[in-house]
């Protein structure tokens, strides 16, 4: 046992030194990935292989999400019940466990869309309930409609190039990519990766785990693999005047965006100065939608602070205040939507949705909140700590009404005893 844990240990070590630098949308060489996967026993193909170039059906993706989380075995043992008439009798027992674990609810009641095409929405919302992250309940991480947002968030997938992502092609091959990342990423609320969690659970060898985090350990090697089928010559300082030649403007023709050039700043003074403009909507509790629109013909590059906070344009919806920082870069004219994390102001008022609108506005410099979210961010502090802290600077409440507000689906309370010792830390440490 003693060695079993102290490998476990090793592994951690290494997802979270290093693996996480290896971002999903930029495998080009996919099929190295789901060879990987399949030696692991999460990923296993079709009669017709991997079939990585078409898209998946939505109960392959079932069948994908159940190996992915180790349970194939149990599933097909269990063959769990499930209301949909529509599943083919191969697939029904992994539906049947999807079902039964409350990670899935298929179209209708009776129907769970079996053949219907499976978007990377869908993959994204499917993952992100395995992981632990919920999208309904009285406590939400996320929305169905934000799920690709919030996957890119924690990093299961990058939407930087492919933002309108109704317009991207989603194939087997994001699967693969997407169920790359989960592995490497930490469940909900904990410091286990989905990877120690399985070697942990026996649904992976400690050995083929190693060796799966050995070899991924190796960042520029694997880059190099997953790059081209030709690895690339390392640079050399002479090779640079060529790169800057090829962008000098020196052609009239040129478009008018490498004319105009390219801005950064504060999203405050880049509204204010007319260059963006922002519609801000509700979300959940802990994020906020808001669409960026590029008013030049230039790049720019939006900072949003902490410091930020959206003011609701109803009485009775929270405000809430930027818990992350974000930087959103936006080409010429162009509109692009993202989630900021974000916390509530207003421990009594309600959840805003995609209903309500808002404004944004900067906190005080220097202000007890302002000094408080700064020391939550350098702290790296969780939500339910960070949550708890701005409701303690902003309303005060009570300690049962602290510990008792947020609660989760399955009954468990979002912010612990424990969450509220570190936020009263912390606020008395902003003084």
């Amino acid at each position: 046992m003693k060695k079993f844990l102290s490998l476990i240990l090793v592994l951690a070590t290494l997802i979270s030194a290093s693996a996480l630098g290896i971002h999903a949308a930029y495998f080009e060489n996919i099929e190295a990935a789901a060879n990987d996967l399949k030696i692991l026993g999460l990923f296993l193909g079709t009669e017709g292989g991997y079939e990585l170039g078409r898209a998946p059906t939505r109960d392959e993706a079932a069948t994908m999400l159940v190996r992915l989380l180790g349970k194939e075995s149990e599933a097909k043992r269990a063959n769990h019940a499930h209301p949909f008439t529509d599943v083919p009798d191969w697939a029904s027992p992994y539906i049947g466990y999807l079902y039964q674990m409350g990670l899935t609810k298929g179209i209708s009641d009776d129907l769970f869309g079996s053949k219907d095409l499976c978007s990377l929405q869908m993959f994204c919302t499917f993952v992100l309930r395995a992981l632990g992250y919920a999208d309904t309940g009285r406590v939400t991480d996320f929305s169905y409609e934000e799920a690709v947002y919030f996957a890119e968030e924690i990093g299961l997938w990058a939407i930087d190039e492919f933002w309108d992502y109704r317009d991207f092609e989603f194939t087997r091959s994001g699967c693969v990519s997407i169920m790359f990342m989960a592995l490497l990423t930490n469940s909900k609320n904990t410091q286990t990766s989905l990877l120690d969690k399985l070697v942990s659970e026996g649904a992976i060898s400690v050995e083929a785990a190693a060796r799966f985090i050995e070899k991924y350990n190796l960042d520029e090697e694997f880059y190099g693999e997953l790059g081209s089928e030709e690895p690339e010559p390392e640079p050399e300082p002479e090779e640079e005047p060529e790169i800057e030649q090829e962008d000098e403007p020196e052609d009239e023709t040129e478009d008018d965006e490498s004319d105009e050039g390219f801005e950064e700043g504060n999203v405050f003074d880049l509204v204010q100065s007319g260059a963006i403009t922002l519609e801000i909507k509700g979300n959940s509790i802990d994020y906020t939608s808001v669409k960026f629109t590029n008013k030049t013909r230039k790049m720019i590059t939006v900072v949003i602070p902490i410091g930020a906070y959206f003011s609701a344009n109803s009485g009775s919806v929270q405000n809430m205040v930027v818990r992350k920082p974000k930087t959103v870069t936006l080409s010429a004219n162009e509109t692009i939507s993202v989630s900021i994390s974000t916390a509530c102001m207003n421990i009594h008022m309600d959840i805003p949705t995609s209903k309500n609108s808002f404004t944004i506005y900067a906190l005080e410099e220097n202000s007890k909140l302002a000094r408080v979210m700064e020391l939550l961010e350098e702290s790296n502090a969780s939500y339910a700590v960070t949550q708890a802290a701005v409701w303690i600077v902003t309303d005060n409440p009570s300690e049962y009404d602290l510990l008792n507000t947020l609660v989760y689906s399955n009954g468990a309370k979002a912010i612990t005893a424990d969450d509220l010792a570190k936020a009263k830390e912390i606020v008395r440490a902003a003084g």
